[in-house]
C-alpha cells in the first residue's frame, strides 16, 4: 500500500550491484579504497555528513557525536541533550552499549565528568531507562496527579523544585505526558512549555522543553513548521523515517 506524500520508496527486487557499479563509476579516478572514505573524498560540507552519517550503523553514529560533544575544550550540551531526550529506553541502551564497545568508557560516566548540577541529574535519569516506552496505557488518575505535583512544584510556590519537573519528566511515556501536560494546562491557565521558560533556564529548561515537545507530539521536536533540517536528521536519526514522514521535507542539503 502506497503511502500518499511519499516520494521515496523500497523495491521489492533490490540487487545492490547495479548500484555499486554506478557508485564505482561516479567516482572513477580515484584509488581503490573503503567506500565511505570514497565518498568523503567526492563530497563535501553537509551533504557530505549526511551520506557519511547514513554509512553508518545509527547507534554508532550516535555514540560518535555524543562522544564528540564531550572531547575537547567545552561541552556541546544541545547535542548531548537532542539525542539522549529523544531516545526509548532501548535505543539509549543500544547507544551506551556502541559507546562503551568504541570508546573504552562509559556514557554515563563520562556525561557526569563533562556537565553538572540539575543538568547532569536529568541527562543520567534518562540515561538510567525508567521511562516505560512501551505501554500505551494512561492512568488518567496519576496523570492528573502528576501534573498538580508539578505546578506545585513551580507555578505554585516561590522558587522551584527542580527534582520534582526531573523526575515526573524522565520517568513516565510520552503517551502519559500528553496527558498530564494536558491536565496542567487545565490547572495552571499555562501551557507546560511556559512554565519551563518560567521555573527553569539555560541547558535545564532545554532539555526540559525537549523531552517536554515530545511528551505534546513525537514530531513536535523535529518538524514543527513541517520542516525537517539537516541538522535536525543527523541528530535525531531520522533516516529510516524521513520517506514515511509525508508532512516534512529535508533542507539545508547544501
Amino acid at each position: 500500500v502506497e503511502q500518499e506524500g511519499v516520494t521515496v520508496k523500497g523495491s521489492s527486487h533490490f540487487n545492490p550491484d547495479p548500484d555499486t557499479e554506478t557508485l564505482y563509476k561516479a567516482m572513477k579516478g580515484i584509488a581503490p579504497q573503503d567506500l565511505t572514505e570514497s565518498l568523503k573524498s567526492e563530497l563535501s560540507g553537509k551533504f557530505e555528513r549526511l551520506i557519511v552519517a547514513l554509512m553508518c550503523p545509527p547507534y554508532k553514529y550516535e555514540a560518535k557525536e555524543l562522544h564528540n560533544a564531550m572531547k575537547g575544550l567545552g561541552t556541546k550540551e544541545g547535542v548531548i541533550i537532542e539525542i539522549l531526550a529523544s531516545r526509548t529506553k532501548h535505543q539509549l541502551q543500544e547507544i551506551m552499549k556502541a559507546y562503551e564497545e568504541d570508546y573504552g568508557s562509559s556514557l554515563e560516566e563520562d556525561i557526569q565528568g563533562d556537565t553538572s548540577g540539575y543538568l547532569e541529574r536529568i541527562l543520567v535519569c534518562l540515561l538510567q531507562g525508567s521511562r516505560d516506552d512501551m505501554s500505551g496505557y494512561v492512568d488518567p488518575g496519576l496523570a492528573l496527579q502528576d501534573a498538580q505535583d508539578l505546578y506545585a512544584a513551580g507555578e505554585k510556590i516561590s522558587g522551584t523544585d527542580e527534582m520534582k519537573f526531573i523526575t515526573i519528566l524522565c520517568t513516565r511515556s510520552a503517551t502519559h505526558l500528553m496527558k498530564v501536560f494536558e491536565e496542567y494546562e487545565n490547572i495552571a491557565n499555562k501551557s507546560i512549555e511556559d512554565s519551563f521558560k518560567n521555573e527553569t533556564h539555560s541547558s535545564l529548561e532545554e532539555a526540559m522543553l525537549t523531552i517536554g515537545k515530545r511528551g505534546c507530539s513525537p514530531w513536535a521536536h523535529v518538524c514543527p513548521q513541517g520542516q525537517v533540517t539537516l541538522e535536525s536528521v543527523l541528530l535525531q536519526g531520522l533516516f529510516p523515517v524521513l520517506p514515511t514522514c509525508a508532512q516534512c521535507h529535508v533542507s539545508g542539503y547544501v
